[in-house]
């Protein structure tokens, strides 16, 4: 890692551009890992095309749920990985407005969106060829999904005041892409059809190494800004929202069906959010151990602990309530 000097120890006084400018030589050689490490692959290579046939405008015949050979659970994860990938630009938006699109901030920011271009590309072309679901509820939840302009760093979340934009979006992108890969590996392992692991392990490769890009990002940023980027940390951390969370305000009830089938299929629920993403990124962090903070950074840090006790205490929680309560696979989708 890039060693940085200056370490403040009060609320650092750099701007969203000062603060980009100090992390520019990290995110060099963060592009530089990125580019040797990364390997190119193409969506095609992972579609079964042979199994493929026409639609009713073609002449073929349009879906019917008996062509679809994934279970619930299974069906339920590609929805929603697809759903969550399906927010690319969202995603892009938020960092863009942030960095500097001349520089390597420019470079990452481009190679990393038509890298996660392809997760959407490959989980869409398999569940259309394969009539795994109804395309025309596929598009109609895509479309939805668009129109309500995700914003994970929307003031109204109750983000804190003294939170950096720049450092909000790349904190948030750390958990991201570790949330995303640890839901694509068990998604993967639910899953029957050795395609869908091929493939999904293919997809959470890159968001490893997308996740190693902004986490490591943000470990440098600790020591240059410590106090804004713990902000960040505890900001995000606070009002992170999982993957397949897709059943909230004006969500439609299928969207909400398959959120509870994602949580209770295990692919990814409160347990797996707080022991697989928010404690393996505040651990490789050392948040708790690091010194140097000033008095804004020590507050934000002690919310967080009183916010990772609670967490604990909601897993505990869900986890005696998932054995309560009735289960929602095998019952009647939502038309």
């Amino acid at each position: 890692m890039t060693s940085l000097t200056g370490i403040a120890t009060g609320l650092s006084p750099m701007t969203g551009p000062d603060l980009l400018r100090e992390l520019l030589p990290v995110c060099e050689t963060e592009l530089e890992r990125h580019m040797k490490m990364a390997k190119d692959w193409y969506p095609h290579d992972y579609v079964p095309w042979d199994g493929g046939f026409n639609f009713a405008t073609l002449g073929g015949d349009d879906w019917d749920p008996t062509q679809s050979a994934l279970s619930d659970a299974s069906r339920a994860a590609l929805v929603g990985l697809l759903l969550t990938e399906d927010n690319l630009p969202s995603y892009h938006r938020m960092i863009a407005e942030h960095v500097n699109l001349d520089d390597a901030w420019g470079v990452w920011l481009g190679r990393w969106t038509a890298e996660e271009m392809r997760h959407s590309t490959v989980i869409r072309d398999y569940l259309v060829v394969t009539r795994g679901v109804d395309p025309v509820q596929l598009d109609i939840a895509r479309t939805r999904n668009a129109m309500t302009v995700f914003n994970p760093l929307s003031r109204d979340r109750g983000l804190p005041e003294h939170s950096e934009g720049m450092l909000l979006a790349i904190t948030y992108m750390a958990f991201h892409e570790l949330a995303s890969r640890v839901s694509q590996r068990n998604a993967a392992q639910a899953g029957t059809d050795p395609l869908v692991r091929r493939l999904l392990h293919r997809v959470a490769c890159d968001e490893t190494l997308h996740m190693l890009f902004y986490r490591n990002i943000i470990d440098s940023a600790l020591d240059l800004a410590p106090d804004a980027t713990m902000a960040a940390i505890y900001g995000i951390v606070s009002t992170f929202l999982m993957p397949g969370a897709v059943g909230g305000p004006g969500s439609s009830p299928t969207l909400g069906y398959i959120a509870a089938l994602i949580v209770e299929g295990g692919v990814y629920d409160l347990r797996r959010h707080r022991s697989d993403v928010v404690v393996p990124l505040l651990r490789k962090w050392r948040v708790f151990e690091r010194d140097g903070f000033g008095p804004i950074g020590q507050m934000y840090r002690d919310r967080l602990a009183r916010f990772l006790a609670d967490l604990t205490r909601r897993v505990e929680e869900f986890d005696h309530s998932r054995a309560a309560r009735p289960t929602v696979l095998g019952a009647r989708h939502p038309a």
